[in-house]
Order: C-alpha cells, then structure tokens, then sequence
C-alpha cells in the first residue's frame, strides 16, 4: 500500500471561478483549469503568473510537457495545445 503525505499547501485566492483541474509546470508553478474557459499559471507564492484564454466553456484538464508546452481539455469539444 502506498501513502501520500500533503507536504505543501496553496490557497488559490485570485480564482474568478471553479477550479475544475490542475496540472504543474516543473520549475515554473501551478497550471489551474478553470469553470470560466481560463487557464492559470500560479507561482508557489500564489502569485498569478500568466492568464490564457481562447477555450469557450469550462476547462476540465490541464497539462504541461517538459519542452513548455501546455494542452487543455474543454467543454467547447477543443484540445488546445
């Protein structure tokens, strides 16, 4: 069996929204997908790093590959990379 321990936590209080997933950029933050169509980029600090927008509806996945590239998920029947 394997347990996981919550090491860190971090507040998201610049949220306009659900927050419906999250994904991470090694070195950089936390990619947050949101019920708005946004997606964020967080700093540990909680500092708001970068906002992208382009999806319609809701933002169910967000992920991030090792080269920068970010792909998301929709409502709106899109993959955005």
């Amino acid at each position: 069996m394997m347990i996981l321990v919550c090491i860190s936590t971090l507040t998201f209080v610049d949220c306009a929204d659900t927050v419906r997933g999250l994904g991470v950029m090694h070195g950089l933050g936390i990619l947050s997908a949101s019920h708005d169509g946004s997606i964020m980029l967080w700093a540990q600090s909680g500092e708001v790093l970068m906002v992208m927008v382009g999806h319609t509806s809701i933002v169910y996945s967000v992920d991030a590959h090792v080269s920068g590239l970010i792909v998301s998920g929709s409502e709106d029947r899109f993959a955005k990379i």
